[in-house]
């Protein structure tokens, strides 16, 4: 049987990093080395920041990404602080970039979430 924080790792993996049964979304950090780096992550209000009448981006609409701390320092991504960016591709191939607003680390359960304004 295995111990709990192994336990923990694995429902975060499941719940925040797959995309075929949870609930991951693809998103691109930059590591050490300044280079692009996918992540998926859990995101909220992701959706929406596309206006659907028009399909547009909407300046400064917010939303929230949930990543998992060990997948960051696996992938070589420095500590999450506010000014950073993160990339969004929409399945036509179309950019968007997200501007870390504010970061709030949990480091006992192992993630962190970060508030984004999202703007073209």
């Amino acid at each position: 049987m295995s111990n709990l924080i192994e336990q923990a790792e694995a429902d975060l993996e499941m719940t925040l990093e797959d995309t075929e049964c949870g609930f991951g979304v693809a998103l691109f950090f930059k590591d050490d080395q300044d280079a692009d780096q996918q992540i998926n992550c859990q995101t909220t209000d992701i959706g929406f920041f596309i206006d659907m009448s028009t399909g547009a981006g909407t300046i400064t609409r917010n939303a929230e990404i949930t990543a998992r701390l060990s997948t960051l320092k696996m992938k070589n991504i420095p500590e999450i602080d506010r000014n950073v960016f993160i990339k969004y591709i929409t399945t036509a191939g179309d950019e968007y970039k997200m501007k870390v607003t504010q970061p709030m680390y949990d480091r006992k359960i192992g993630l962190v979430r970060m508030s984004v304004e999202v703007a073209k």
